[in-house]
């Protein structure tokens, strides 16, 4: 090696850190060019709300919005309407988000829970090869315990301290005032900063109500009272019209409030001056039926849950607010940001940049099927106007579905597949009984999603056809993410990590057997 490329190494040693270049040596890249390059790329943060819901954002009550923050970044960058999560809760959603891969199925053994198949790259381990610092703020849930299982290359985790937030006097501690002060420190290089806060996720985590709040009386509540429990109560006072509209509004006001922490952010970037070279994105790792199929829930794989919002905005080159209908997913999201930062995506991302976005121009983006899954008997397959749902009987004892499994409606995945010679096929092995190796108590629902955008009204029975050629690519992309799994996942949980998740009311989508189910009962 020449002096010169001795020297330069040792310079880049300095500047990056010993593994970016090795990397860098190995891929043969200049370390020069590189160095260059760091001072022009972006600074990126993500926040994803925990549980917004996509049609309580931007939603006005006399002439005013409840996101007026969230809308006018909006207004600087893009808004994708039919942006898709690939599940119904966290964990999966999660993953989707940071590795741009879909969720693999979960695995449970003695070792406990297995996210994903070795050798996946994520977002943050990328970037930080470019020379990102990549940081994460988690607020009080079990995604803080989770999150680091999530990625293991961010170099700091900052989460709040845990409070009593089971009391609509009692506000939580989330991570706002700790991303501010990140923001406004120094930065001698680009950085990656990943926040999750979940207040959404309670039926109230704020200390703070609006007077005009019809959940704002301390009398209406009880210690650890979730949604059930307050929709029970607005019932006995006022009927189920008026519970369900009182509901709606208190969730809509408390989307403001986390509104205002966007906004504080923002002002934060403004500040400093970062905003002059940040991107910003605003997601949900997924968000909640109200009232459509259960009372105020998730988990489910209805586009009521499983649409998000999604906001990018490059506040290099603001735009004039563009609106993208088109159908996208989650799974795009770390493609986007990487081209954003000059970077190529893993061979493991299926995702492409978002319309819009830097990338996008060179392909023109593609809309594909959604492939969507909350245990590894409750997937999903949307492609078209037509909506595919598959899941075992253990998951429907939350009364979430529309459909009663012993009506004529309902259609058993095992009679389906023998009648339509799918016997090929690999079949998720259920909580449900077994004959011949398949479930016996695992069914299908088919929405016509034209027809019927709330997703009521199972027309799988009227249209095996579309049922078996949307259940054949549901199942391959099933045994494609199962198969990957066969080379061993992530780090397994800890038993307080367990005790965590069914505190949580999580395990029974992680662990379908189990007698506490998703609700906890």
């Amino acid at each position: 090696m020449s002096s010169d490329r001795t020297a330069l190494v040792f310079s880049a040693v300095a500047a990056l850190g010993l593994g970016v270049v090795v990397w860098m040596l190995h891929t043969g890249r200049n370390p020069e060019v590189l160095i260059a390059s760091m001072k022009e790329r972006p600074n990126i943060l993500v926040i994803d709300v925990d549980t917004f819901s996509w049609d309580h954002m931007s939603v006005v009550r006399n002439g005013v919005s409840n996101t007026p923050n969230l809308d006018a970044l909006a207004a600087r960058g893009v808004k994708y309407t039919h942006a898709f999560s690939h599940s119904g809760w966290t964990a999966p959603a999660l993953h989707a988000v940071l590795t741009g891969a879909l969720p693999a199925p979960i695995s449970i053994g003695d070792k406990g829970q297995k996210w994903r198949p070795n050798g996946t790259r994520d977002l943050p381990e990328i970037l930080g090869y470019y020379g990102y610092d990549t940081y994460s703020f988690w607020g009080v849930t079990i995604a803080k315990d989770l999150g680091p299982a999530l990625s293991k290359t961010f170099k700091f985790v900052a989460a709040a301290a845990a409070v009593d937030s089971s009391q609509p006097s009692k506000e939580s501690e989330p991570p706002t005032e700790e991303v501010v002060r990140f923001i406004e420190g120094e930065h001698s290089t680009p950085f990656f900063a990943y926040v999750h806060e979940v207040d959404l996720h309670r039926a109230s985590a704020f200390s703070t109500f609006a007077a005009d709040d019809p959940c704002a009386d301390p009398t209406l509540w009880q210690k650890g009272m979730q949604y059930q429990g307050l929709y029970e109560a607005l019932v006995a006072r006022g009927g189920e019209a008026s519970a369900k509209e009182a509901i709606a509004l208190h969730y809509d006001m408390m989307v403001g409030l986390y509104d205002e922490r966007i906004g504080q952010m923002l002002s934060a970037l403004e500040r400093s001056g970062l905003d002059k070279n940040t991107i910003v994105v605003v997601t949900s790792d997924h968000g909640d039926d109200f009232f459509e199929h259960a009372v105020v829930d998730h988990g489910l794989l209805y586009d009521s849950t499983i649409r998000v919002p999604l906001v990018v905005a490059d506040l290099r080159n603001p735009t004039s607010g563009i609106v993208v209908d088109d159908v996208v997913q989650h799974v795009d999201v770390a493609p986007t940001l990487l081209a954003y930062a000059g970077a190529k995506p893993a061979v493991t991302m299926v995702g492409q940049p978002l319309p819009h976005t830097s990338g996008a121009a060179e392909v023109p983006y593609v809309s594909r099927p959604v492939y969507s899954l909350s245990d590894e008997c409750h997937l999903s397959w949307r492609e078209g106007d037509f909506k595919l749902i598959l899941r075992d009987h253990a998951t429907a004892h939350r009364d979430w579905y529309p459909l009663d499994i012993t009506s004529d409606r309902a259609v058993n995945l095992s009679t389906f597949v023998q009648q339509h010679a799918l016997t090929t096929l690999q079949i998720p092995q259920c909580a449900g009984s077994q004959m011949g190796g398949l479930p016996t108590q695992t069914f299908l629902e088919l929405y016509d999603l034209k027809a019927d955008p709330g997703e009521q009204v199972n027309v799988a029975a009227d249209h095996p056809d579309d049922v078996a050629r949307l259940l054949t690519q549901l199942l391959q992309t099933y045994g494609e993410r199962a198969a990957a799994m066969s080379g061993g996942g992530g780090d397994a949980m800890t038993a307080e990590q367990i005790e965590q998740m069914k505190a949580k009311g999580y395990w029974g989508f992680i662990d379908p057997a189990s007698s506490t189910g998703p609700a906890g009962k």
